[in-house]
């Protein structure tokens, strides 16, 4: 009987150990979700010298923040280099090395290689569009031209 109520202290022991050890370490089970972001979804107007801000759920290791993780591809620049700021803190911002070209459509691409500071990715790659404003134009056409066809088929102008 002493030798099953030894076995029995002994695995309470280690059962209590390693329960004080996972509280003590809080782990990380939830992945980062995106919050606001800016420019947001679909946005028009952008200026041509925006930063692009997202913001998390929680604090992101800025070590997995890059081109490749936070990637920005404009339809006429192509993919656009940049500083990233905020490492350690739950808002990333990117100011881009050069200005977007007016006119043109941006994609933003966060991929799964983005983690919290507990090593959790996002759970699924989230990409979202804007454009940038465009520059005035006169709006003036050339002359005005009419033409006309007859019956016959010839053409006059």
């Amino acid at each position: 009987m002493k030798r099953g109520l030894q076995t029995t202290v002994r695995f309470s022991a280690v059962l209590l150990f390693t329960l004080s050890l996972l509280l003590l370490s809080e782990p990380s089970f939830a992945q980062p979700t995106i919050t606001p972001h800016t420019p947001g979804q679909n946005a028009v107007d952008v200026a041509v010298n925006t930063n692009i801000q997202v913001q998390f759920d929680e604090a992101i290791n800025g070590a997995t923040v890059n081109e490749n993780t936070f990637n920005v591809d404009g339809s006429m620049t192509g993919e656009m280099a940049g500083a990233f700021s905020g490492a350690g803190t739950d808002t990333i911002t990117l100011n881009p090395t050069t200005d977007f070209e007016p006119g043109e459509v941006v994609t933003v691409t966060l991929t799964t290689g983005i983690k919290n500071a507990g090593g959790d990715a996002l759970a699924a790659p989230y990409t979202w569009q804007f454009t940038v404003e465009a520059e005035d134009a006169t709006g003036a056409f050339g002359p005005q031209q009419i033409i006309s066809a007859s019956a016959n088929g010839a053409r006059r102008v």
